[in-house]
């Protein structure tokens, strides 16, 4: 295909290739409806069947064989292609000494133990060094997404409230916090992963505008539902908030969660899981939503997961004026190109009439033989100097006759 009839097309096509890449310039991740039916199918001891339930909470952990993750792995992949969005819960606040990739997170990166008793000693991650722990968290995040966790639901981000490094600044250590966390959520949202807050209410007032959802199971005050007014901003966001309470506040948390549409489940005294919201009959589709794009050090925004080009009034005319310059440079060229030729095809007319007293223009296809006949004679009778046969070998080259 010659190339004048295919550049317009060619360069229109080059400017939509950089357009869509422009809109794609941030990971899309899935989005955690509002008042979504859930299952805790693997999660903190719990065991829950996934059947009418959209959202799945497994545990995710570090501390195991290549062969078992390989087996969650697989685990994960049929849960999403049987259209269930998966969260995995993972440690980015502490280590387990037992950890496969404890190396690391050397001593120099921990701060003190968590208290509670685990089968192997877990430390909380110093807070106050950030730099060092950057490309650790990411390569973690990263581990759990190539599993296909498409959100994550990061553990033991409250350093600064268990006082687990030394510090005679309350107010910079909770800084240092809250800067600890603002990158775990934007390394997770800018590669695409949904991020999730897990019982630290502490975050529910200062960052629901960059959490994706929340759970909880400190709202399990038989005092009262107080601790969960903390959730009531994500409530108010349309965000989805999770609740696990206990037996003696089955009523109270049920009955908040029909009237403030968030998802319920209460334990009973034999440790049973009850929903407070029926399993759905058709599983909706999981849908996505454009990444944060914030900057995972400062949390200062980026680029606000891509310009609309299309979707912006200001966009949609700049895109119509640059395809029609475009166009019309494309239409420009190949007018360009159609004149040379024409001019050149006139010139070598010029040539063969001067030449051999024979002019093409006025040949037909039917007579085509006898212009032939009578070229070939004129050039026995009619002998060229060497200049008439170097122009005309030029003349014909330049149009591809030989």
């Amino acid at each position: 295909m010659k190339l004048r009839r295919i550049l317009p097309s060619l360069l229109i096509n080059m400017l939509v290739s950089h357009m869509h890449v422009l809109a794609q310039s941030a990971n899309d991740r899935v989005l955690v409806p509002s008042n979504s039916s859930w299952s805790l199918a693997a999660f903190e001891g719990n065991v829950e069947s996934i059947a009418g339930r959209k959202v799945v909470f497994l545990d995710f952990e570090f501390n195991t064989s290549p062969q078992d993750m390989a087996q969650l792995g697989t685990t994960i992949g049929g849960f999403v292609n049987a259209n269930r969005l998966v969260v995995c819960a993972i440690s980015l606040g502490a280590v387990n000494l037992d950890d496969t990739d404890i190396a690391l997170f050397p001593d120099e990166v921990r701060a003190d133990e968590v208290a509670g008793a685990f089968d192997t000693p877990r430390f909380y991650l110093d807070i106050t060094q950030l730099d060092r722990l950057q490309d650790p968290l990411t390569q973690r995040i990263t581990t759990a997404q190539d599993a296909g966790c498409q959100a994550i639901m990061p553990l033991l981000l409250d350093c600064s409230q268990a006082s687990c490094v030394n510090s005679t600044d309350a107010d910079e250590l909770a800084q240092q916090q809250m800067d600890y966390n603002m990158f775990v959520i934007s390394t997770a949202q800018n590669n695409g992963v949904s991020v999730g807050l897990y019982d630290v209410l502490s975050s529910a007032n200062s960052l629901p505008d960059v959490y994706d959802f929340a759970y909880s199971q400190q709202c399990n005050n038989p005092d009262g539902f107080d601790d969960c007014l903390a959730l009531s901003l994500f409530i108010t966001m349309d965000k989805a908030v999770f609740v696990l309470g206990d037996a003696l506040q089955s009523d109270d948390i049920c009955t908040q969660s029909e009237n403030l549409t968030f998802g319920a489940k209460v334990t009973d005294d034999a440790n049973n899981i009850i929903d407070c919201n029926a399993p759905e009959d058709t599983l909706p589709a999981t849908a996505t939503v454009g990444a944060s794009s914030t900057d995972p050090v400062s949390g200062d925004t980026v680029d606000g997961g891509g310009f609309d080009w299309c979707g912006n009034t200001l966009g949609a005319v700049l895109v119509f004026l640059v395809v029609l310059l475009l166009s019309g440079c494309a239409t420009g060229i190949v007018l360009c190109m159609k004149a040379r030729n024409r001019r050149i095809l006139k010139q070598k007319q010029e040539m063969e009439k001067m030449f051999y007293g024979v002019d093409s223009r006025n040949a037909s296809i039917s007579s085509g033989i006898g212009a032939n006949s009578a070229r070939s004679s004129n050039r026995s009778s009619l002998p060229m100097s060497p200049a008439q046969r170097g122009v005309l070998h030029e003349t014909r080259g330049a149009t591809g006759n030989v």
